[in-house]
């Protein structure tokens, strides 16, 4: 299989992913609205190297300029210890069943 082929799964998986956690995260009511901090997004460095190569094939089509900045903001962010002691609503609802 071509790197390029591993990719279109890759991608494919994503999407699926998306849509399918949409739908059951909208199901039994978790949202990231009003979560300041969105942790649905936090730092996450549990990473395979082919997410990590499409990633950085993703950034790198990116305009430099576009790219420095989420690189920038990716160094602080895994600097921040922003989630210290904060739970998010899936917690509570992991914790309520």
């Amino acid at each position: 299989m071509t790197r390029q082929a591993v990719f279109r799964k890759l991608d494919a998986l994503y999407e699926r992913m998306a849509s399918v956690y949409a739908d059951t995260s909208a199901k039994i009511g978790l949202s990231c609205e009003g979560c300041e901090e969105n942790c649905c997004t936090s730092y996450f460095q549990h990473h395979t190297y082919v997410e990590w190569t499409y990633l950085w094939q993703g950034l790198n089509k990116l305009p430099e300029d576009k790219r420095n900045e989420y690189i920038r903001r990716s160094e602080i962010r895994a600097q921040c210890q922003c989630h210290a002691g904060k739970r998010h609503a899936s917690q509570d609802y992991v914790s309520a069943q």
